[in-house]
């Protein structure tokens, strides 16, 4: 595997352990009277040292800094991704004696007003304002005026506040080249429904790499779904089922692609040997698979660095971005992705 070394989540301290997530967070956190087995605890603590887990901030914080970021995102407790942006922000502000303030709003523009309002009562260096799902958002900017205010995971209509977010074209086009290279022409995608904006420049990663190695569009090889395990099951199983079906897929998240290794094992087929996968993610389960995953690193940590950054040297905005900042993803690749098509 060519994976560079990155901090390990408390979720995979736990899949090294055997144990739950509330397990590891009670013995790294110490807490008195958990009732924790020795052995059990041992072995968390083992875990986390071998992972290279970290178990507190790396800099001492200043206590009366008076340095608060204020975040604000519409959902993050269905969605491990979310979380670990937050974690990510988190930490990159404490290292900097800044404090980080969270409000989530599910959505509601009546709870983002109040939120925003609440926030800038604690006179903020700065304001994230971040989403769930990658999209087009308009931000209530008289509020954020007073106060330098960045974008993660989504973006407004006239750039005049500064954003990023994922390369998704980009994800899907290295994906396919990586495909290519293991000599794959006939490439299956599972993709997102067409109307999300990062299915669309998926969709436009997908083709363009088509169209570099001189192939046409077949629409047969292309499902818009979901993004759940269920939705990749099916996808994948239908195209399984054609008459030329596909030696290799790509799937636009690795909830999608969990479901297609059952779809290719229900198929009589082994993921890896005659059919490569690739996902998107590196959901905390993709290593674990049998084999593991193939998949396209989601940028979060480098989106949360963008804007703690940006934030805390007080980079100022002096005209409109032509668009949100784009961060490629990391390639990861793995056994999945190891089959070669049949010549």
């Amino acid at each position: 595997m060519n994976e560079t070394k990155k901090r390990a989540t408390l979720a995979e301290v736990a899949a090294l352990a055997g144990v739950s997530q509330s397990t590891v967070s009670l013995v790294l956190n110490a807490v008195p009277d958990s009732r924790i087995a020795a052995a059990t605890r041992k072995k968390v603590l083992k875990s986390a040292e071998a992972l290279g887990y970290r178990t507190g901030p790396m800099k001492r914080h200043v206590i009366g800094s008076n340095s608060v970021v204020g975040l604000v995102i519409d959902e993050m407790s269905s969605n491990w991704l979310a979380a670990a942006l937050v974690d990510e922000i988190r930490d990159l502000c404490w290292e900097r004696e800044a404090d980080l303030l969270v409000s989530s709003t599910r959505g509601q523009p009546e709870i983002e007003e109040i939120a925003i309002k609440r926030l800038m009562l604690h006179a903020p260096v700065g304001m994230i304002y971040a989403s769930l799902f990658p999209r087009l958002a308009t931000p209530p900017t008289a509020l954020l005026s007073s106060t330098n205010t960045v974008m993660v995971n989504c973006y407004e209509r006239d750039g005049v506040l500064p954003a990023t977010m994922p390369d998704f074209h980009d994800a899907a086009y290295s994906s396919m080249l990586h495909l290519f290279e293991a000599g794959h022409t006939r490439i299956g995608f599972l993709n997102h429904e067409s109307w999300h904006i990062f299915a669309q420049r998926r969709n436009e990663g997908y083709k363009a790499a088509l169209s570099k190695f001189g192939l046409s569009l077949d629409r047969n090889l292309v499902r818009h779904l979901n993004g759940s395990p269920d939705e990749g099951y099916r996808g994948a199983s239908e195209l399984l089922a054609l008459a030329r079906p596909p030696t290799a897929i790509l799937c636009a998240n690795d909830r999608m692609a969990f479901g297609a290794y059952d779809a290719v094992r229900n198929a009589g087929l082994k993921v890896g040997e005659d059919i490569a996968l690739v996902g998107y993610d590196d959901h905390d389960l993709a290593r674990y698979m049998h084999p593991p995953l193939t998949t396209i690193r989601n940028p979060y940590r480098e989106m949360a660095r963008w804007a703690v950054e940006r934030l805390l040297t007080r980079e100022e905005q002096t005209q409109p971005q032509a668009g949100p900042t784009l961060i490629p993803g990391e390639l990861l690749k793995r056994g999945s992705s190891q089959a070669k098509p049949e010549i």
